[in-house]
C-alpha cells in the first residue's frame, strides 16, 4: 500500500509539470533611431502548466540589452508579458542579441533583432571618410611594422549610406594581400565589416611597401591604399644589411614666412654593407614636400642630403612642431622618426 502511495505521489508531480508557452522567441525591434534612445519591446508568454513558474534571473548577451522583469509565482493559465530594452546609442546597423531567461521549469532563450539609424555625431565619429555609397571608419588599410615572415589584418567598419542595397567583393589584390567583407551583402543602413589581411614572406624586401586594392560595390571599383613596413625579426637582420644613420636631429625651417620656397635637408647616412634606399617620407604637415626624387639610393659607407620644400600658403601654424617619419630597407629600424620645426 505504502508504494502504490509514493508511487502515486510522483506520478502527480510528473503530471503538475510547470511550462512557459511564447507568443514568439524572436522580437524584431524593427528600424529605430539612434536619437531617439532606448527603445523597448516585449515577450508575451503564458503558463501553460500545472504549477506556479518563478522567473528568477535574466542573463544578456550584451551591456547594450536589459531588462530588470524578475516574478515568483506566475500561475497555471496566467499571462504576462517581459520588457527587454536596447540602448541604441553609438551601435549603428543590424543587430541580433539573445537573452537568456532562468525560470523554475527551464532556461529559455530569447532573440532581439533589429536595425539603428545612427545619428550624425555617429555618423561623423565612427564614419568620418566616404568610399563610394559607403560611410567608413577609415579610407585606408595600414598595417604598420609586420615582421618577416608574418602577417596583420587591418579592419574597416563601413555603413551603407544608400538607399540600394550594395554587395561588395575585391580586384587587384597584390599576392601579398587577402580581404572579405563580412557580410559581404548590406542592405540600406546596415553595417558591415572590411578584413584586408597583409602577408609577407622572408624574400619580401624590407621597409615600406605600398599598394593599392580595389573595393568594388555593385560592379564598380573603388581604390583603397594598403601600405606595412616590413621589419626583421629581433636578432634576424640579414648579414651586410643597409643601416640607415640619420645625421640631423630635425629639420629647421627658420623664419619661413619670409620666403618664397623656404628649403632644409637632412643627412642620411648608409653605414652598411649593401645598399640603403631611401623609399618614402610621411608628415602630418600637408604643407611640406620632399624637393630630393625618392626613392634615393645610397651606396655603402655613402650620404646624401634629402631636400625638402614648405609651402608658406599651405602652412597655417606660426610655429611648427611637428613629426616626419623617413622610411628605408634598413630592416633593423626601416622607418625613423625626426622633428619638423619651425616659425614664420
Amino acid at each position: 500500500m505504502k508504494r502504490i502511495v509514493s508511487t502515486l505521489i510522483l506520478l502527480l508531480a510528473l503530471t503538475a509539470a510547470a511550462e512557459l508557452r511564447w507568443e514568439t522567441t524572436t522580437v524584431d525591434f524593427g528600424t529605430i533611431r539612434e536619437d531617439d534612445g532606448r527603445a523597448t519591446r516585449f515577450f508575451r508568454f503564458r503558463n501553460v502548466g500545472d504549477s506556479a513558474v518563478d522567473i528568477t534571473r535574466i542573463r544578456t548577451s550584451c551591456g547594450c540589452t536589459s531588462s530588470d522583469y524578475v516574478r515568483h509565482g506566475i500561475q497555471p493559465g496566467e499571462a504576462d508579458s517581459i520588457p527587454i530594452h536596447y540602448n541604441p546609442i553609438g551601435r549603428p546597423g543590424s543587430y541580433n542579441k539573445f537573452i537568456s531567461l532562468t525560470a523554475t521549469d527551464s532556461t529559455y532563450t530569447l532573440h532581439i533583432v533589429g536595425n539603428v539609424i545612427p545619428s550624425e555625431v555617429t555618423l561623423a565619429d565612427r564614419f568620418p571618410h566616404s568610399i563610394g555609397a559607403l560611410r567608413t571608419s577609415a579610407c585606408e588599410a595600414l598595417f604598420g611594422d609586420v615582421i618577416s615572415g608574418r602577417s596583420r589584418s587591418a579592419r574597416i567598419s563601413a555603413y551603407n549610406i544608400s538607399n540600394d542595397t550594395i554587395v561588395l567583393d575585391f580586384d587587384r589584390l597584390p599576392e601579398m594581400c587577402s580581404a572579405i567583407a563580412s557580410p559581404d551583402t548590406i542592405p540600406p543602413g546596415n553595417t558591415t565589416s572590411i578584413v584586408v589581411t597583409f602577408r609577407t614572406t622572408p624574400s619580401m624586401e624590407f621597409g615600406w611597401q605600398s599598394h593599392s586594392i580595389d573595393l568594388i560595390q555593385n560592379g564598380k571599383p573603388f581604390p583603397i591604399s594598403v601600405t606595412a613596413t616590413v621589419k626583421a625579426a629581433p636578432g634576424e637582420c640579414p648579414e651586410n644589411a643597409p643601416v640607415a644613420e640619420i645625421v640631423d636631429e630635425k629639420i629647421i625651417f627658420a623664419d619661413y614666412g619670409s620666403q618664397k620656397h623656404p628649403k632644409a635637408s637632412l643627412t642620411v647616412r648608409n653605414s652598411g654593407g649593401s645598399p640603403l634606399v631611401v623609399k618614402h617620407f610621411a608628415s602630418e604637415d600637408t604643407a611640406l614636400a620632399a624637393s630630393t626624387t625618392l626613392p634615393t639610393v645610397i651606396e655603402p659607407g655613402k650620404s646624401a642630403k634629402i631636400g625638402f620644400t614648405l609651402d608658406p600658403a599651405k602652412e597655417t601654424d606660426y610655429i611648427i612642431n611637428k613629426e616626419l617619419i623617413i622610411y628605408t630597407n634598413d630592416p633593423a629600424k626601416p622607418n625613423r622618426t625626426i622633428r619638423l620645426v619651425g616659425n614664420k
